[in-house]
């Protein structure tokens, strides 16, 4: 479903998301499944994420890291 994506972004370095609200349950999972698409489908491997708190940030890159959270 994210191919009609592919024509606009495949030649791109560098895509900005932005969101309507922060919190949004739906738009959070919409975006996972983008940035996942983006990074296995089109080869994207930075990610630079806007964060209310410098704290939760650098637990959340260490949980992933450590495997105890994961993006489905």
């Amino acid at each position: 479903t994210l191919v009609f994506f592919e024509k606009y972004w495949k030649e791109k370095d560098l895509i900005l998301l932005g969101e309507n609200m922060h919190g949004d349950g739906s738009t959070i999972k919409a975006k996972l499944k983008l940035i996942k698409y983006l990074h296995e489908q089109l080869g994207f491997d930075v990610l630079a994420m806007e964060c209310a708190g410098f704290y939760q940030s650098v637990r959340l890159m260490n949980d992933v890291k450590q495997q105890k959270a994961q993006i489905e």
